[in-house]
């Protein structure tokens, strides 16, 4: 019954970890969406696509890289 628990609890403790860093990585995309959509608009381009690139070259705006040189704000 007490491996049970344990067990559960720590399911418990990592389901919260993955919600942190969803609602981080949502925090991001909202941050920089009305940047995104601003130049999406003046350039013809898709927003999607930098949105994309945003992410995969910032891993979120967590890099060492990004945060280093305030890129994106974050």
């Amino acid at each position: 019954m007490f491996f049970a628990l344990a067990g559960a609890s720590v399911a418990h403790a990592d389901n919260l970890n993955v919600t942190t860093q969803q609602d981080d990585k949502m925090v991001f995309i909202n941050q920089i969406a009305p940047d995104v959509r601003t130049i999406s608009q003046q350039y013809q381009i898709y927003g999607s696509v930098q949105l994309a690139q945003a992410i995969l070259e910032s891993n979120y705006g967590q890099s060492k890289l990004t945060q280093s040189g305030n890129n994106f704000l974050v």
